[in-house]
């Protein structure tokens, strides 16, 4: 997970989606997370999925199974990694 935390601190986003996992489980989330990306697309943006973490309830980054909150950050497409 070290690896997953260290993509996100040097990731250049332009925004942050987050998703619960309380009433529809991870499946739900990753869902809410797609439909989220797939708005963001018709309003004329291209995101580009940077990092996606699963916290816990006190905030800690933790597994899928014990997530409560799934956390997607997004840059542009033309965005280059330097």
């Amino acid at each position: 997970m070290s690896g997953t935390l260290a993509r996100a601190r040097a990731a250049h986003t332009d925004g942050l989606l987050a998703a619960p996992l309380e009433r529809e489980g991870a499946w739900g989330a990753i869902r809410s997370l797609r439909q989220a990306m797939r708005r963001l697309r018709q309003t004329g943006l291209e995101p580009r999925v940077e990092f996606i973490l699963g916290l816990g309830a006190r905030g800690e980054l933790t597994s899928l199974s014990a997530s409560s909150l799934l956390l997607l950050g997004y840059g542009p497409e033309d965005d280059v990694p330097a």
